[in-house]
């Protein structure tokens, strides 16, 4: 997961502390996994969740900054989704 988000655009936007990801327009993920709630505190930061976030953010919360990531799916996603819940 780690380095899928490292090799995709995650890192243009988003901020992850101790790694090579530096963006500014995206939150900080660097404590994601420890967030009770993702999407500007609108959804619940579960499993299911964040995999439909990384993947249909717009149809969840139209106008967000955060693209539709259709790129990840799969286990792709999985992994992604599980890294991301390690940000502790």
């Amino acid at each position: 997961g780690e380095q899928l988000v490292m090799s995709n655009a995650c890192v243009l936007c988003h901020t992850i502390r101790g790694t090579g990801a530096h963006g500014l327009v995206g939150p900080d993920l660097t404590h994601v996994g420890s967030r009770r709630w993702i999407a500007g505190n609108e959804l619940e930061n579960n499993t299911a969740n964040l995999a439909a976030w990384v993947t249909h953010a717009q149809a969840l919360k139209p106008y967000a900054k955060m693209p539709n990531l259709s790129v990840f799916g799969g286990t792709d996603l999985r992994d992604v989704v599980a890294y991301l819940q390690t940000l502790r």
